[in-house]
């Protein structure tokens, strides 16, 4: 059986969207001829001064104590100066730890994969970002221990659609400065891998590298039950953080104008969880919502994975917020989790247009790109769930194992052996 160093900074507990991806690795790789070592940050203790190891029947997982650097220190204080030394530091580590590891607080993770390699042999490594500076370590690991190794793209930090819109001088700068470093680290990849097709084609149009795999991200199918609950209540859910962006606003008027014809509303409920942990415009579209209808609109810290499943089983629609260009593959990496319900998803971008590589020309996804859209979808799956009528999208189960994390975990494993036996 292969031997697969993981290089990824979120993790488990820590609950995002960049934690599931390299936690599925881990838990499926080894069906597919792959033990995988994860090296990561510890996210469940804060305070741990020294590596903790776990191993399981899944494999092995090394979380490393995090290094605050002089920034991360000011991050508390609210002085003026505190606050315009934090600014200058944020610049500086930004193009510094492409060079150095002077300010560099996950570079714990290197030292610690350069220790393991000293002691032990693996075949390969797969470095997943963002942040993208693991890139550099494994470049670095790869160079000193001759080693192959992947870059995984969870997205595209040079070409991101919300980066380059909102970029100001100093991060048009650092774009370019990361560009040119992006082809340094990954002259010694023996490919990468990217969420998208769309990703993948940009990314490799950028480096020249012809040797890639859009693996998208999928749904961890435990966490659903086969069985469709049946719904008392009209509950349109939303769930994970919303970006600086206008799109709550075409739901909000939409929803509105739904609303205001509706003559009781007591089976009607909308829930927003887990999205305060950035403020922003949107949010503050979701908390004029709250305000405006306290008995239909609620606003939920952010929750377990399963209790959020819970959630999404349940909803009658599932609301969806794509920042960017949904012809480009954006979809929100929720989509796969919201499609395994089988409960049809409204999606509202910010760059208006009706295609979508995502399940097109199927009742899966509604593009909403107006507000008459946004009430007509709303209207129409509302009169359905009245006269009690199913409204299940027409998915089937082997399309929801195809966008399963073990599905993707299979085609991760089964690229990287296949690339790593071609050189030997």
């Amino acid at each position: 059986m292969a031997k697969g160093l993981i290089l990824s900074f979120d993790f488990p507990p820590k609950n995002s969207i960049g934690a599931q991806r390299p936690y599925s690795w881990l838990k499926y790789f080894k069906k597919f001829g792959v033990n995988p070592i994860v090296i990561t940050n510890n996210w469940a203790n804060e305070n741990a001064d020294k590596p903790e190891v776990s191993s399981d029947e899944n494999g092995t997982v090394i979380r490393v104590p995090f290094l605050p650097n002089l920034r991360d220190k000011l991050i508390d204080s609210s002085s003026g100066l505190a606050i315009f030394v934090r600014k200058i530091l944020t610049v500086f580590i930004q193009f510094s730890q492409y060079f150095s590891f002077i300010g560099d607080n996950k570079r714990a993770i290197y030292y610690e994969a350069q220790l393991y390699l000293k002691k032990n042999k693996v075949d390969f490594i797969v470095a997943t970002g963002e942040p993208y500076i693991l890139y550099k370590y494994a470049y670095l690991l790869a160079t000193e221990f001759n080693i192959p190794w992947v870059a995984d793209y969870r997205d595209d930090w040079i070409g991101n659609y919300m980066r380059v819109e909102k970029a100001g001088i100093i991060d048009k700068v650092l774009i370019k400065f990361e560009t040119l470093h992006e082809k340094h680290f990954l002259s010694n990849a023996i490919g990468f891998t990217g969420v998208s097709d769309f990703l993948v084609n940009t990314i490799q149009e950028r480096t020249g590298i012809k040797t890639n795999k859009a693996i998208e991200n999928g749904v961890e199918l435990s966490l659903f039950s086969p069985q469709q609950e049946k719904k008392d209540v009209f509950s349109i859910v939303y769930t994970g953080i919303m970006y600086d962006m206008t799109y709550m606003q075409t739901f909000r008027d939409g929803f509105e104008q739904f609303i205001a014809e509706v003559e009781n509303t007591k089976n009607i409920e909308v829930k927003f969880v887990g999205i305060k942990d950035y403020p922003n415009q949107a949010t503050l579209v979701t908390e004029y919502l709250a305000n405006k209808y306290p008995d239909l609109v609620f606003i939920e810290d952010k929750v377990p994975q399963q209790v959020a499943a819970n959630y999404q089983q349940k909803a009658s629609i599932l609301l969806n917020l794509i920042a960017g260009d949904p012809s480009m593959g954006i979809i929100g990496a929720k989509c796969y989790n919201y499609a395994a319900t089988r409960n049809p998803i409204l999606s509202i971008p910010t760059i208006p247009n009706p295609n979508t590589l995502f399940f097109p020309n199927r009742n899966i996804q509604f593009i909403a790109l107006s507000v008459d859209d946004v009430y007509t979808f709303i209207k129409q799956q509302y009169l359905l769930f009245c006269a009690g009528e199913s409204t299940q999208t027409d998915i089937t189960d082997e399309e929801i194992f195809m966008i399963s994390r073990e599905y993707k975990a299979k085609q991760l494993a089964e690229f990287i052996l296949t690339e790593i036996s071609k050189r030997k």
